[in-house]
């Protein structure tokens, strides 16, 4: 797992410089090993975190066997030693990646369906003289890239560190709307005008003039693909569940440092758990207590008897948060979150352990149909027959049960809305709802955004109309594992030097898991049935548990107390962008104790990031080349206003003025915002300041 980062741009300097920066900016990805190569038209940098061959042989960039192909990149490929028998480099010395170039150098962009894994790599073709970048066909890993004014390409593994490459750029209002909707952003979707990300399962070409070209990474075969237009065919459960996941989980094993795995009191990490005993490994249990000793809540004591049960180690950690720990956890959210605070808790407890590597059961509940919601679908049918039924003179009489009904269940807001008349009678539709934050006509108020450009809300094709087991699958890899957890998982893992892997999110499990719920969601229960142990059994009869933080008790007198309480600020960043009335309705709801917690903490997280935002290091070279952009054209209709930043009247979003000189030259930090705001370490990475040379073919 690495942070990388390159410049296609033919002044040398210039785009040593940049690329600096974006290493230094991103050194809590990789504080292993760092440089910055330039690699024929473009220069290319690295912050490594060392995990497959954790010695000098596996550092980056890494060149092909015939001296084509130069490239960097970032997670993991769990069949390399596969692809390197197959392309004759198995004898060759480096790490995982080494595959990549060896692979495009040979068989180009359509072999790139051969990498399984989670991946963002940046390749450098040196005969052609051209830059490409990929990324893994489930987004596990991001890749972002900006265009800047001056006509050079710039790309990194995070975001913020390109937002620093000269004024901040305005926040698109369409990315407000659809994070106070859904609580975060889609996974192919950025915040800020003018940078984008690279779309899961797709790569990008740009020529050395800055041309640029685009194409799908598509499945490796015909067989069946749990992202293909269709539903994989239908199988078995039993035999083949069980041989799925193992096949993951001994994938997903494969590194050269000592492993830990992230415990909880729920099914899937117990399946983990029993998967690495049946493998015959032992690993270091990991549990976070968030309520210790409150029953039902503090899943310490079940998942240390799970730990015991199958031989494992296992210690108990206790969430702690801090002014410090915020402001960190602000300064590393990449795009605004709801659900991220958790990650931040836990993998800073991985890396207190002493642990590089976690596995978690992240995705089992999409894979499998865990979430209530799945229950959800037999439901569809009948409701859509109840829909024929309102017209007169039934109607009225049809809709006072549909009332009646809705009263009965816990959400009633959200009930009605299924059981009207104009509810969701789709798999993906039941998600949206599901998912939903806020309620879209409040959305809709507080930002101005009219729904028929909400892109997000459109269904893909192929799921149009179908409710399904598969379609409500494929709804939570982009509505909610692919926008939200997967992004914050990278984002908060990484910045504790932590690499979490996933083995749920994976094709092959993800297909077997989808083929065995042709009809049905596989479900826990029956999961557990088809590994067939008997620990397992007893969890999956339990009720559903995982990693929690007190969410409602910390907004609502802890330690997120602050946070909300500065939205109350009528000088506030977040009134820039969101509509004070709407906003001060949930804060008044709030008040009585009739607004649930997630409702507050989207304004709060909001403004947190905004603020953070803000404040972050602006490089100096490029604060003083780049011309300021026009705001948002939300925050400029209202009073008080500053309509070429986007934020109150007064604030700024400039650098500081920075005489030019050895810090320019480096690209070092200066804060964008008020006096006083620093850096986390945008350039402790070792090695990164050595000079940059011109190369062929690069071996570490």
């Amino acid at each position: 797992m690495c942070g990388i980062a390159g410049v296609l741009d033919p002044d040398e300097g210039r785009a040593e410089g940049r690329v600096r920066w974006l290493v230094g900016r991103q050194s809590h990805r990789g504080p292993d090993h760092s440089t910055v190569r330039r690699v024929g038209p473009a220069t290319l940098g690295i912050a490594r975190l060392a995990i497959v061959t954790p010695t000098t042989e596996g550092n980056q960039p890494i060149t092909s066997p015939g001296g084509g192909v130069a490239a960097v990149f970032n997670g993991e490929i769990y069949n390399h030693l596969e692809l390197a028998r197959w392309l004759g480099v198995d004898g060759v010395p480096g790490s995982d990646g080494r595959v990549i170039p060896a692979l495009l150098e040979r068989h180009g962009v359509g072999a790139l369906g051969r990498l399984r894994g989670m991946f963002g790599f940046a390749a450098v073709d040196l005969r052609r003289r051209r830059l490409l970048l990929g990324r893994d066909r489930l987004g596990i890993k991001p890749l972002y890239v900006r265009r800047c004014p001056d006509g050079t390409v710039a790309f990194a593994s995070e975001l913020r560190p390109l937002v620093g490459l000269g004024p901040i750029p305005p926040v698109r209002a369409e990315a407000v709307a659809r994070f106070l909707h859904l609580g975060a952003l889609g996974g192919d979707d950025c915040p800020f005008e003018g940078i984008e990300a690279v779309p899961a399962g797709w790569w990008i070409a740009f020529d050395e003039h800055g041309g640029c070209t685009r194409g799908e990474i598509g499945a490796d075969s015909a067989d069946d693909d749990a992202l293909g237009a269709a539903p994989p065919a239908p199988r078995l459960r039993g035999p083949r569940l069980r041989e799925a996941l193992l096949e993951t989980v001994a994938a997903h094993l494969g590194a050269d440092v000592p492993t830990s795995l992230l415990l909880s009191a729920g099914t899937d990490s117990t399946a983990l758990a029993w998967a690495v005993r049946e493998l015959g490994t032992t690993v270091t249990c990991l549990t976070v207590a968030a309520e210790p000793g409150m029953p039902g809540v503090d899943e310490a004591p079940r998942a240390a008897a799970t730990a015991a049960a199958y031989g494992h180690r296992h210690r108990v950690v206790e969430p702690r948060l801090a002014d410090a720990d915020l402001d960190g956890f602000f300064r590393h959210m990449q795009r605004p979150t709801i659900d991220g605070l958790n990650s931040w808790v836990v993998c800073r407890a991985v890396r207190d352990a002493g642990f590089k590597v976690a596995l978690s059961g992240l995705g089992g509940d999409e894979a499998l149909g865990g979430y209530r919601h799945f229950r959800l679908l037999r439901a569809l049918a009948p409701l859509r027959a109840l829909d024929r039924l309102r017209r007169p003179p039934l109607r009225p009489a049809v809709d006072a049960l549909a009332d009646a009904a809705a009263r009965r269940v816990s959400d009633s807001s959200k009930g009605r809305a299924l059981l009207a008349a104009d509810g969701p009678r789709s798999a993906w539709e039941l998600d949206l709802l599901t998912r939903a934050v806020w309620p879209l006509p409040r959305v809709v108020a507080a930002t101005g955004a009219p729904p028929d450009r909400l892109g997000y809300l459109r269904c893909p094709e192929e799921l149009v109309g179908l409710r399904s087991s598969w379609a409500l699958t494929r709804a939570e890899l982009d509505l909610y594992l692919g926008a939200t957890l997967l992004p914050d998982t990278d984002a908060f893992s990484m910045a504790h030097s932590v690499e979490v892997r996933v083995p749920f999110v994976d094709l092959p499990f993800l297909t077997a898991a989808t083929a065995a719920a042709h009809r049905r969601p596989v479900g826990k229960a029956a999961f557990a049935a088809a590994i067939a142990d008997p620990v397992l059994t007893d969890v999956a009869s339990q009720p559903k548990q995982g990693f929690s933080v007190p969410m409602a008790a910390w907004t609502c007198s802890g330690p997120l107390r602050g946070l909300v309480e500065a939205v109350r600020d009528p000088g506030a960043p977040v009134w820039a962008y969101v509509d004070s009335v709407a906003g001060h309705d949930v804060l008044d709801a709030a008040d009585r104790a009739a607004a649930r917690w997630s409702h507050v903490w989207a304004l709060a997280a909001l403004n947190g990031w905004l603020e953070s935002v803000a404040a972050q290091p602006v490089r100096p070279a490029d604060a003083l080349r780049i011309p300021v952009q026009a705001g948002p054209g939300r925050a400029a209709q209202r009073e008080g206003v500053a309509a070429d930043s986007g934020k109150p009247a007064g604030a700024t979003a400039q650098a500081e003025p920075a005489a030019a000189g050895p810090a320019e030259a480096a690209g070092d930090p200066v804060p964008a915002g008020p006096a006083g705001s620093t850096s986390d370490g945008g350039a402790g990475a070792p090695g990164h300041r050595g000079p940059a040379s011109e190369v062929t073919g690069v071996s570490g």
